[in-house]
C-alpha cells in the first residue's frame, strides 16, 4: 500500500520552507509503472481534460483508461 508522506526540505532556511510530496510504499507497485514523455495535440488534451473531470479522474487516469479500452478492443476482449 502506498501512502503519502508530507515532508519539508531540510536544505532551505525556516523562512523559505518548501513542502515536498513523496510516496512511501511497496517497491513492487512502483516498479510496475513506467514514466514517459508524450506530446498530444492541444484539442485532444482539452477533450481528455473534460472527460477526466466528468469521470472524476486525473488526466493521467483518463488517458490510461482510454488506452486500456483501446487495447482490449484491439485484442478482441
Amino acid at each position: 500500500m502506498v501512502r503519502p508522506y508530507w515532508g519539508f526540505s531540510p536544505t532551505l532556511s525556516p523562512l523559505a520552507v518548501s513542502l515536498n510530496l513523496c510516496y512511501i510504499g511497496d517497491m513492487d507497485n512502483q516498479e510496475k509503472e513506467t514514466r514517459i514523455t508524450i506530446r498530444f495535440p492541444a484539442d485532444v488534451i482539452a477533450v481528455l481534460r473534460q472527460l477526466a473531470k466528468q469521470h472524476d479522474r486525473s488526466l493521467n487516469g483518463e488517458i490510461v483508461r482510454a488506452l486500456r479500452e483501446y487495447i482490449a478492443k484491439y485484442q478482441g476482449k
